[in-house]
């Protein structure tokens, strides 16, 4: 039994970025007989958090931040009741100015006052575990059932006030700073059950040659359930500060989905050994999804992997302590989400320029069809993976090499692509494309101290991969997989996965900036550009754990991504208010940096005699996205932390079996390309999806430190 706590409570003032998070965990088993146990594993976490939005929105906190010129000193900004920081306020006079705001800004709201009346909060209850029973009749059989369950709810509360604030000083602020308000509960529901019956022989062919034999049973069905209700979104809030459905001005805005997906299967396994030192798996294993449609819903994929462990023919020496290679073929198949089959339909809405209508209008009902028309013949993906690898280690096991190639090939890929609008439909459910994947992996360990006192290991490892879009349905060149505006992440036929493809500064052969030659301000090109992608070069750590009498233990761990690319908005906005650094320095009369402009013809130099300056403030107010394209190379000081596990002695009197204390920080240090002196490349504003490398003024991480305890019964 274990119990577990983390409380956080982040960078920003007062309580509006906390994260407490409470579990309890459970393993247990017990042995009816020599031929029948049972064990059970249960864990409970219990969420709650109050987070900070991102983005540009009024309740971007960040945003404001970064918009706030550098004479303005932030803390200073913290006294709400003072007339030049406020948003409603009583003046020297002593009257009151509730619709009033002294605050500089004309487009962004106080910080502080964002942090006290904007609120994300988030309620999590989750449980997940598993019962087991296992019997053995025989000393070569064994049956066993495991059945598992993993089902939390989630509960968001969103709080955005309803405020009118004019300035005081309409001769200079003139922006009236409004918001119509709004209140948002989203409720979430995800039960999933997973049971896997499996029937285990072994034999023993001769005293060399072995093999085993399993085959089991698949069932795993998930539901979800979703519920969102808000006011309405374009009228908000009835009064300011009472946050209830029933305050809504207009129609309340609803979402109400439920989802079951189902997938059932049969697999089989089996392992032979020859002499300890050749080894050959082959499984097999048929689906049955509930997502796709009857003709198609069956699904076979097989593997098979074999290993050579030479270094048991060679026997003991000094050098090498063991050595392998390996060799794998499989194949594995995925189904699709949901009501895929089908076209849907939804709660009718208008949009207009100035808002949108949402049905029921008075006694009117609609519904309207879904903007993707479903696919009543979809079939399952296919990928397709071989590799082959050694596994080496040296100098009793002191020293360990693990290198492996491997290639991946994904065909009948489920994309939703655009389709005319004369189909009355936007997009399309369909099986096509094509990516294949190859690369290395590599991993190091060294033990280069070992003995009864100290023990200090050493690690790295290596990763590269290479992708391509080999294919993609007729007639398409390319699928947005995210992105904003002018600006979107691609998937390209013939380029590597995840291209930033936007319009960007014009640039000669020489990879000089090409300018206006009168205005002196770069030109754009005239079509969106593909201008790499999120995807790096290679990926790689080291790392080091010290450990003396067996006791004390200092580790750390660095990594580094190199290559590839990632979009800041970051850099846009403080672009945009000139604050970033290189809006810096002479703001006139400077020509751009290495940069030519085209007279008759001819490429002119845009320096000395032929300069011609330009106004940062022009510039920089509409900067094309591409050049907020940059390096997304780093590396970090990812981990480091000393622990201390007490003995048996030490810990004699206490209920304890085992005890351990310790301090740890994250993120501790980051290095970047001078590019990027704006953003961490690991931020993402587009979450667990296929729009990496996406910073829309997403939050900026931050170091953490914490200490632990760790408890044994």
């Amino acid at each position: 039994m274990a119990l577990n706590t983390l409380n956080s409570n982040g960078v920003y003032p007062g309580n509006q970025d906390v994260y407490n998070k409470y579990g309890v965990r459970f393993n247990g088993k017990t042995d009816f007989s020599d031929k029948f146990s049972a064990g059970i594993s249960f864990n409970y976490n219990k969420i709650n958090s109050r987070q900070v939005a991102g983005g540009q929105n009024d309740n971007s906190v960040f945003d404001a931040v970064l918009q706030t010129p550098r004479d303005i000193p932030l803390p200073e900004l913290k006294d709400l009741t003072n007339p030049y920081n406020a948003f409603g306020f009583t003046d020297y006079k002593g009257v009151s100015q509730p619709n009033k705001y002294g605050y500089y800004g004309s487009y962004t709201l106080n910080p502080y006052w964002v942090l006290q009346n904007f609120n994300n909060d988030d309620a999590i209850n989750r449980i997940t575990g598993n019962v087991n029973l296992e019997y053995k009749p025989t000393s070569w059989l064994g049956v066993q059932d495991r059945l598992g369950i993993d089902t939390y709810s989630e509960r968001r509360r969103v709080v955005t006030p309803k405020f009118s604030f004019s300035p005081v000083d309409a001769l200079s602020n003139g922006s009236t700073q409004s918001n119509n308000g709004g209140y948002e509960i989203d409720q979430y529901g995800v039960t999933e059950l997973n049971n896997d019956f499996m029937i285990t022989a072994k034999h023993s062919f001769s005293s060399d040659f072995k093999g085993s034999l399993l085959l089991g049973n698949n069932i795993r069905q998930r539901n979800t359930n979703t519920l969102i209700a808000a006011t309405n979104a374009s009228g908000g809030l009835v009064v300011p500060n009472w946050y209830n459905l029933g305050n809504s001005n207009g129609p309340v805005a609803t979402g109400d989905s439920w989802t079951v997906r189902r997938l059932v299967g049969v697999y089989a396994d089996l392992n032979l050994s020859y002499k300890n030192f050749l080894f050959l798996e082959a499984t097999g294993r048929n689906d049955w999804s509930s997502t796709l449609p009857k003709k198609n819903n069956s699904f076979f994929y097989p593997s098979v992997n074999t290993s050579f462990a030479f270094s048991e023919l060679i026997g003991t020496n000094s050098i090498l302590s063991s050595g392998k290679v390996r060799a794998s073929w499989a194949q594995v198949g995925n189904d699709t989400d949901p009501y895929r089959l089908l076209t849907t339909f939804s709660k009718g809405t208008v949009t207009g320029n100035f808002g949108s209508t949402i049905f029921p209008f008075g006694n009117v009902a609609a519904l309207q069809a879904s903007t993707t028309i479903g696919n009543p013949n979809l079939k399952p993906e296919i990928t397709t993976s071989f590799e082959v690898g050694t596994d080496l280690s040296f100098f009793d096991s002191r020293f360990g090499i693990n290198f492996t190639y491997y290639q991946a090939d994904s065909k009948n890929q489920i994309l939703t692509v655009p389709i005319p609008n004369s189909t009355g439909y936007g997009f399309a459910v369909i099986n096509a494309g094509r990516v294949k994947n190859h690369g290395v992996e590599l991993a190091l360990t060294g033990t280069v101290v070992r003995s009864s006192d100290l023990n200090v290991e050493l690690f790295a490892t290596y990763t590269q991969n290479r992708n391509v879009v080999q294919d993609l349905p007729e007639g398409v060149d390319q699928i947005t997989v995210g992105g904003f505006g002018g600006m979107g992440i691609v998937a390209a036929k013939n380029r590597t996965n995840g291209q930033f493809y936007t319009v960007t500064n014009q640039t000669d052969a020489q990879g000089r900036t090409i300018v206006d030659a009168t205005t002196g301000i770069p030109k754009t090109t005239p079509t969106a550009q593909y201008l790499g992608s999120y995807n790096p070069k290679y990926q790689g750590s080291f790392g080091a754990s010290i450990t003396f009498k067996k006791q004390l233990n200092v580790n750390f761990l660095f990594d580094t991504k190199q290559g590839g690319k990632l979009y800041s908005r970051t850099k846009d906005i403080l672009d945009f208010v000139g604050v970033a650094k290189e809006t810096g320095g002479a703001r006139f009369g400077e020509p751009f940096p290495n940069s030519v402009y085209i007279v008759g013809g001819n490429t002119v130099v845009n320096s000395g005699a032929n300069a011609v300056p330009y106004v940062k403030q022009d510039y920089f107010t509409g900067i094309a996205d591409g050049m907020n394209v940059i390096d997304g190379s780093y590396v970090k000081l990812r981990s480091a932390g000393i622990s201390y596990t007490f003995s048996k002695t030490q810990i004699k009197s206490l209920p304890f079996a085992n005890l351990s204390v310790g301090v740890f920080g994250n993120n501790l240090f980051i290095w970047t390309p001078k590019e990027n002196a704006y953003v961490d490349p690991e931020v993402n504003s587009g979450g667990a999806t296929n729009e990496q490398g996406f910073d829309f003024t997403a939050q900026p991480s931050v170091r953490n430190y914490g200490f632990n305890v760790r408890v044994t019964f």
